[in-house]
């Protein structure tokens, strides 16, 4: 299964709300989650800054927030 990238932000209530959603699905899955703070490059900061928290799955595939727990089983399921 590939792994999870979630681009976060500092202080960043919504990511935190997100990677609550996360955990259980990816440890059931045995997917590996990568957090990446946004604010520590420029280049990730210019592209998901104002999108904050995104998530990022293999094959290219992004989702912003606002998602739920259903949308990224179902993501994952289709992996």
């Amino acid at each position: 299964m590939p792994d999870l990238v979630l681009y976060t932000g500092p202080n960043c209530h919504l990511c935190d709300h997100a990677e609550e959603i996360l955990k259980p699905l990816l440890l059931r899955q045995d997917i590996k989650m990568t957090k990446r703070d946004v604010s520590s490059d420029i280049s990730l900061k210019k592209q998901y800054g104002l999108r904050v928290p995104v998530i990022l799955v293999y094959g290219g595939i992004e989702r912003d927030w606002p998602f739920t727990k259903f949308q990224i089983e179902k993501l994952l399921n289709h992996l």
